[in-house]
């Protein structure tokens, strides 16, 4: 199961990189379960999968070069622990954004994530 869920891991984070790269969010579709919880959601956003693709399509349309890395990934049965840094241009200057993901999968998608990011620059 632990190398399934690192897979997924990697999968999910390179398919979100696509998806915000090109703008379409629903590539992130069948790498989400449609009741996908985000246990730390950010302020207004809609529960399940349609909660979190609007919350990357409105990352997105703040910041259009945001590139996301997986700087640490550890896993322990269907979770996964990232270190993600965010790289973006915001105000005419490249920044930098830190956070941690814990990501459970179960058949292959995202059922659960905690995470705790930086508050974008300012």
């Amino acid at each position: 199961m632990t190398e399934d869920t690192r897979n997924a891991a990697h999968r999910f984070y390179e398919t979100l990189n696509r998806a915000l790269d090109s703008g379409d969010v629903s590539l992130l579709d069948p790498l989400l379960a449609p009741d996908v919880v985000d246990h730390n959601p950010t302020p207004g956003m809609a529960p399940g999968r349609e909660g979190v693709t609007r919350a990357f399509a409105e990352l997105r349309a703040a910041f259009p070069d945001y590139r996301g890395t997986v700087e640490d990934l550890v896993v322990e049965g269907d979770k996964a622990a990232c270190r993600i840094t965010g790289r973006m241009t915001h105000r005419g200057r490249q920044v930098e954004m830190h956070g941690i993901d814990i990501l459970r999968f179960a058949g292959g998608v995202l059922v659960e994530r905690w995470g705790v990011f930086e508050p974008p620059p300012a």
